[in-house]
């Protein structure tokens, strides 16, 4: 089992860019990068990969995560995601069902299955964006979300 959680960033510390920006109309590329920044926990039983910083573009991580499924297609297979305004990464590797998944900043290392990987970032990526539709009930209308939502379904 493996799970993705998040945390949106205290707002009280951060610039606002979702108060100050109309989400439904944002430039996708803006609302991708800039918009909804927060914390990110991986967790398993053999242990957590959490980066220090609460600043990850939840919906680019999101997206990105997708891609990272989509990239562990065969055996032997490898895919990263690089941090925003970091150098850090998340590095996933697939040998036969399983999937290990490590970090630059961490040592440890969580192995999950490919089908458990798969659902748990449908999981993430749909409670996200449900949890940012109730606070921003436009972001439905902003066509990044809108192609995010329906990448999530399409993978149910």
């Amino acid at each position: 089992m493996i799970d993705f959680s998040w945390a949106l960033t205290d707002p009280a510390v951060l610039a606002g860019w979702e108060r100050s920006h109309d989400v439904a109309t944002a430039e996708p590329a803006d609302l991708l990068w800039s918009g909804f920044p927060g914390s990110l926990r991986i967790v398993t039983p053999e242990g957590e990969i959490a980066p220090a910083f609460d600043w990850i573009p939840l919906l680019h991580l999101t997206r990105s995560l997708v891609l990272v499924v989509d990239q562990l297609t065969e055996p032997g297979s490898a895919a990263t995601y690089t941090f925003t305004e970091a150098s850090d990464q998340l590095r996933f590797e697939r040998a036969r069902e399983l999937v290990t998944v490590g970090a630059t900043f961490t040592d440890t290392v969580l192995t999950t299955t490919m089908p458990e990987l798969s659902s748990a970032v449908r999981r993430f990526g749909q409670t996200l964006l449900a949890d940012l539709t109730s606070r921003y009930p436009a972001l439905p209308q902003n066509a990044a979300a809108a192609d995010l939502q329906t990448d999530l379904a399409q993978r149910s």
